[in-house]
Formats: C-alpha cells, sequence, structure tokens
C-alpha cells in the first residue's frame, strides 16, 4: 500500500513539477524527493485537527429550528444524526434523517480537516436539492469549542449567489449545535436555521 501511495504521488509530483509558465520542462534533479513524501505523508495522517470532531460521532436526537420569515417564530422539526469516522478518522460522516415542512428529509455530508491547508472542509447533499454544496472552508477557535466554514452557493429559491456560514459549536461531548447563516448578493447576514444535537 505504501509503495502504492508514492508511486501516485510521484506521479502527481511529476506532473506538477512539468508545469511551468514558458511550457519548458522542470528540472527535477533538484527536487527532494524524500522530503516530499515525508510531508505528504504527515499530511495524510490524522491529528489534532480531527481529534476536535470526537466530541460528535455518534447518534443525536436532533431539533431544527428554521426561520420561514423576519419576525415570524421558526418552524421546529424533529430527528437524527449519525455521525461516524470513515477512511481512518480522516472524515466525519454525516447520516441526517428528519422532516421539514411536512416532508422527509434526508441528508449527508463530510467533515474533516485538511492538514495541508491547515482547514475544516466539509461537504453537503440532501433529499430537497438536484445539487451539492460547494466545499466549505474555515478555521477553528483556538479551544476548538467553535468551527466556522464558508462557501458561496446560488439561493435554491432565487439562484442568486450567497454567502454561506456555517457555526458548529460544541458545548460538551453529548451536546453541540449548528447555525447556517446567509448573506445574499448585497444584502446583510440573516441566520437561515439552526439545530440543537442531544446525545441518545
Amino acid at each position: 500500500m505504501l509503495i502504492r501511495i508514492a508511486a501516485v504521488t510521484l506521479v502527481a509530483l511529476t506532473f506538477a513539477g512539468c508545469q511551468s509558465t514558458d511550457h519548458e520542462s522542470y528540472d527535477m534533479s533538484n527536487m527532494d524527493m524524500e522530503a516530499a513524501m515525508a510531508t505528504y505523508m504527515a499530511n495524510a495522517e490524522p491529528g489534532a485537527g480531527h481529534a476536535v470532531l470526537e466530541p460528535m460521532i455518534g447518534t443525536f436526537k436532533a431539533t431544527m429550528s428554521m426561520v420561514t420569515a423576519p419576525g415570524a417564530p421558526p418552524e421546529i422539526s424533529h430527528g437524527t444524526c449519525t455521525n461516524a469516522w470513515i477512511l481512518g478518522g480522516r472524515y466525519v460522516a454525516t447520516n441526517f434523517e428528519s422532516e421539514v415542512m411536512g416532508q422527509s428529509f434526508s441528508g449527508r455530508g463530510f467533515m474533516g480537516y485538511d492538514n495541508a491547508t491547515n482547514e475544516y472542509v466539509a461537504v453537503w447533499m440532501d433529499s430537497m436539492s438536484t445539487g451539492m454544496a460547494p466545499i466549505a472552508r474555515g478555521t477553528a477557535s483556538p479551544d476548538g469549542k467553535t468551527i466556522v466554514v464558508s462557501m458561496t452557493a446560488p439561493d435554491p429559491m432565487t439562484g442568486v449567489p450567497s454567502l454561506m456560514r456555517e457555526v458548529t459549536t460544541i458545548h460538551s461531548n453529548d451536546r453541540h449545535t449548528f447555525e447556517m447563516f446567509q448573506t445574499p448578493l448585497g444584502g446583510t447576514e440573516a441566520l437561515s436555521f439552526s439545530i440543537e444535537y442531544e446525545r441518545m
């Protein structure tokens, strides 16, 4: 397996190294392949950034509060969420089941920590859309209790690009919350919905 990884990495590095602005071949004689492989292997292993996500692993009761109109009471729905490590502890896979506006709702998500960029990364898809959300990227607070990631995506109702900011707060090993804020193009940020997770 290690040999295969090394081979794939060597090909990738060779391809990247051969690209230049003047389309001339790159002299690989100056490349320290041993150091490059060491960096690759270090970045490939789960670390402290991944450990921050450990309190979210398990099955949780989910209470969603959705904002339907400014000043109106939120619409409350209930469901369950199961989070599990996949790919050797590199990503958290989310399986979310609920009912939204009287319709069954299923969502799948993945979250991890990119050692190469020192960023948290997250992606989402669900049964109320045919599009996959772009990868959201961001950082955690110094204490690791709050993770904020953001992305730009079209509003599903208007098609206008909006900035989406997702805030995950880990309150304890048994409770965490999620908030989605949306800023339409040229507009102001507003809370779209929040979810309270309590371990079952």
